[in-house]
């Protein structure tokens, strides 16, 4: 099983628990609507809880058995970058999206339209999320010299990206538990026999 946390707006704990996790169904949702968890890095959780709920945040943990069949795993998988590419490009081509950018929700929502989406899930890095000046970052400079003469393929290393998967359905890739682990206040103390 693989940790995932979804962070939220802090309120009612006890609805939170009993009624996680939460879709996100907003029209900038850029990967859709669905549920949004960070990938296995609860530092990235409190980064967006700072960010995106201005410190006023609850974290809660899940677990899902991660199945490249079901989840789109478009940060690791190389096929999978291949066939979002292509897709892209035919999204494009055929002048299905007027807008000058394609962008990963129009994608997802292009094949489900087409009832040709098959995931359950996916699993993407955005680019640049965390900041060159938040504490968080951690942006490693691998060349100095070949990155100042652009020689380099490769002169930086992101060793902390902002990975996310975005559930479809509630429940999809036998998510199990959703409990919560920020603030300290509202964590439960489990009973161990």
């Amino acid at each position: 099983m693989r940790r995932v946390f979804q962070t939220l707006n802090d309120e009612n704990p006890d609805n939170v628990e009993n009624n996680g996790p939460f879709p996100c169904k907003k029209e900038n949702a850029w990967l859709h609507n669905g549920y949004y968890f960070w990938d296995q890095d609860i530092d990235v959780a409190h980064w967006w809880g700072e960010k995106g709920y201005n410190g006023s945040y609850i974290i809660c943990e899940s677990y899902f058995q991660y199945d490249i069949k079901f989840c789109w795993d478009l940060h690791n998988e190389h096929t999978a970058r291949e066939e979002f590419r292509l897709i892209a490009k035919e999204v494009k081509t055929r002048g299905v999206n007027n807008k000058k950018e394609v962008k990963v929700r129009d994608i997802i929502e292009y094949l489900q339209k087409k009832n040709m989406f098959k995931y359950h899930a996916i699993r993407l890095a955005g680019m640049n999320s965390i900041g060159f000046n938040d504490p968080l970052y951690e942006r490693h400079i691998l060349d100095k010299k070949a990155r100042y003469k652009k020689q380099a393929i490769i002169w930086e290393y992101d060793n902390r990206p902002a990975i996310q998967v975005c559930f479809y359905q509630k429940n999809a890739l036998n998510r199990k538990v959703f409990k919560i682990v920020y603030p300290d206040e509202y964590v439960q103390d489990e009973i161990v026999f």
